[in-house]
């Protein structure tokens, strides 16, 4: 099972059920506050389940629901500094040990140097450590990470560790 938060028109999630298609298929879900990429996102990917809701409060399920894999891909850089611990609960409420949680932002140096980037506003700097102890906190564990880095006098290069967090 698969729960995209900040899902915007749900790429991650139609790229997923292609590949899940093929091994029988996948319970997917995704949350997305605009109600525009809510609609673009149902229907391109009909067998998925798509919420409008705000990230930082949504509770899928009484209780909740738990997913195998959380995505939170381009969105925390959206979220106000004083809700991010609603999101690390929001995560910490839809997952459980062995759960995975793949996160993708862009890193901090681009968002303050850029501030606009293909058209797109990051409205917070996201410090890679307040990320890392805000979801420790909750008992994610770093397993793997990955920076853009100008590794060689200013020509770009890549350090390449992967990036993966999951309950202990």
């Amino acid at each position: 099972s698969v729960l995209d938060l900040g899902c915007s028109a749900g790429a991650a999630l139609r790229h997923l059920s292609t590949a899940f298609d093929r091994l029988g298929g996948a319970n997917m879900t995704g949350v997305e506050l605009l109600p525009a990429w809510v609609e673009v996102a149902r229907r391109a990917v009909p067998h998925a389940r798509f919420v409008r809701a705000d990230i930082t409060e949504v509770q899928l399920g009484e209780p909740p629901l738990v997913y195998d894999l959380v995505l939170l891909i381009d969105s925390i850089e959206h979220v106000m500094p004083e809700r991010l611990e609603c999101l690390f609960s929001t995560i910490a409420r839809h997952t459980a040990e062995g759960s995975a949680l793949y996160l993708h932002m862009p890193a901090p140096e681009t968002q303050i140097v850029e501030g606009v980037v293909g058209g797109q506003l990051f409205e917070n700097v996201v410090p890679y450590h307040v990320l890392v102890q805000g979801l420790a906190q909750h008992r994610f564990q770093l397993e793997h990470f990955e920076l853009d880095k100008h590794t060689d006098c200013h020509r770009p290069g890549a350090l390449a560790i992967r990036s993966a967090l999951h309950p202990q």
